[in-house]
């Protein structure tokens, strides 16, 4: 008969349901029943924020300091979720779970966690974000199922031991927001790492140089993510992650690439921006396989005249430095299809950047452009222009050949006229004058709407 007092929630556990989200109210009687629930298969203590794909019950007030040693009963556990509940350590009958396949134990108050972890040999995902841990325990490279592992935003200096090196099946790895003591040098043999994320932990040039032989050797990684940290320089021995094809930079101190940069081969994806540059070495135009280069927020006044020979690239973003003026050469990326000159101090544009044929997206506002070049009409596919905020006094009559262009913003110039030409522009659906010192914008716009010249004031 007692069970007919019972919170809804554990009834209806008891009657065979295999998920059950705890609050502070029906803990009791979790605690009392748990002998009785080994059939449950998902089991969460949310106090708030992220759910973790379990239960959607949530309890601000929950708070749980210690899980009950009965814990360890729950042999047919698959995911178990302590999240944001004020944990501050989890009983060695944690590895009586061999069954366990997910692990979140975010925003809680560990420092350390049992040896018996190791025992969780099915154990795929783990989440530690947010605590206090200091150390892992070496059992942790028993989990040799583990694909991801979650430790980012641990603010205590937290020491990474060796063993992290064994974990074999490991694919994702985020440290980021860790005080780092140390880069276990056996990461060397994390041969399937795909991802390996140490964003905003304040690590200098000098760790990362003793860090790089580790890094260097794992052949799978496919993103290398330094976002946000205290980076000055990049040592020489950066040349030798070669085989990475994605790396993250930004937001960090850099004024220079060394010259090994050139030796990464594989790169397609690089973001520099917001750091310190004012130049780009000429090694950068080895990179031959590089799709995307986002190097904005810089201190750049002009590019090198080798970025013509990325003749792979498809992204560039310049935007918010002090480039004055670009290369020739530039016309050479034939392959580009997306451009952000804004925010720069350009007065002029060679004639060579009407050769960049598959651009549909010319973004050039923020300058101190007086003039386009009449090649831009070379540009087929270009379907926006933005060359708002700049020195214009016209454009070219050869922009009536835009037979693809839709939007044309040329806000706040100096333009006082503009070429009958540009009715010729069937596609252009906006035109964006407001700003100049134009006479009868609404006449011009409705001669351009309509394609008749004889509209034209």
């Amino acid at each position: 008969m007692a069970q007919l007092n019972l919170p809804n929630e554990i009834q209806q556990a008891l009657n065979g349901n295999t998920t059950l989200g705890i609050t502070q109210s029906n803990l009791p009687f979790f605690i009392s029943e748990i002998k009785n629930l080994s059939h449950l298969q998902s089991l969460s203590f949310i106090a708030g924020g992220a759910m973790g794909n379990f239960t959607p019950t949530t309890d601000s007030n929950l708070i749980i300091e210690s899980l009950p040693a009965e814990i360890g009963q729950l042999k047919e556990l698959r995911g178990l979720g302590v999240i944001n509940a004020g944990l501050k350590s989890l009983p060695p009958e944690i590895g009586m779970l061999k069954n366990l396949q997910k692990l979140d134990i975010r925003g809680n108050s560990l420092t350390t966690l049992p040896k018996e972890i190791g025992q969780l040999e099915n154990l795929a995902i783990v989440h530690l974000e947010a605590n206090e841990l200091t150390s892992l325990p070496k059992e942790i490279g028993l989990l040799k199922n583990l694909q991801f592992l979650y430790l980012i935003n641990n603010r205590a200096p937290l020491a990474l031991p060796e063993e992290l090196g064994n974990l074999s099946a490991l694919t994702y790895l985020s440290i980021s927001g860790c005080l780092l003591n140390n880069f276990p040098q056996q990461m060397n043999n994390l041969s399937k790492l795909e991802f390996l994320i140490i964003m905003n932990s304040q690590i200098t040039s000098e760790f990362l140089a003793k860090a790089i032989p580790a890094i260097s050797s794992i052949s799978n990684l496919k993103t290398l993510n330094l976002n946000s940290n205290n980076l000055s320089s990049l040592p020489p021995e950066f040349g030798q992650l070669n085989h990475i094809p994605t790396i993250y930079l930004d937001n960090n101190q850099l004024e220079t690439l060394p010259p090994e940069f050139g030796n990464l081969t594989k790169l397609k994806w690089l973001n520099a921006s917001n750091n310190k540059f004012k130049s780009l070495p000429p090694e950068i135009g080895q990179l031959k396989e590089l799709e995307g280069l986002v190097i904005s927020q810089n201190q750049l006044t002009t590019l090198p005249k080798e970025i013509g020979d990325l003749k792979n690239l498809q992204s560039l973003d310049v935007c918010k430095n002090q480039l004055n003026n670009l290369p020739s050469e530039l016309g050479k990326l034939e392959k580009l299809s997306k451009l952000n000159l804004s925010a720069n101090q350009l007065s002029d544009l060679p004639p060579e950047f009407g050769n960049l044929k598959a651009l549909p997206y010319l973004q050039l506002s923020e300058n101190q452009l007086k003039s386009l070049p009449k090649e831009i009409a070379n540009m087929t596919q270009v379907a926006r222009i933005n060359a708002d905020n700049n020195l214009l006094t016209t454009i070219p009559k050869e922009f009536g050949k835009l037979s693809k262009l839709e939007f044309l913003e040329l806000s706040n110039n100096k333009i006082t006229s503009l070429p009958i030409e540009l009715c010729q522009l069937s596609q252009l659906k906006k035109i964006e004058l407001k700003g100049n010192a134009i006479k009868n914008v609404s006449k011009i716009k409705q001669a351009i709407k309509n394609g008749d010249p004889s509209l034209w004031p």
